[in-house]
């Protein structure tokens, strides 16, 4: 069991300045994308394209494991 006074020294507050000051931040990171948009584009195809080979994979390898599908 933790003594209740470990969990006090836990907690972080952060005064609004601050919280604005990381949200300046945010969207400045967010702004700097080293990616063109056609380059975005085509990462996220890419990203759908692994994803339905992966699910075409486990398919596969559910349809090789049970019995009653493989005839």
């Amino acid at each position: 069991m933790v003594a209740p006074a470990d969990f006090t020294d836990a907690i972080t507050t952060i005064s609004p300045e601050e919280a604005k000051r990381a949200a300046r931040r945010a969207e400045k990171a967010a702004k700097k994308s080293p990616l063109t948009d056609a380059q975005k584009r085509l990462a996220v195809v890419g990203a759908w394209a692994c994803f339905a080979l992966s699910g075409a994979a486990v398919l596969y390898g559910i349809y090789l494991i049970v019995p009653a599908l493989s005839g």
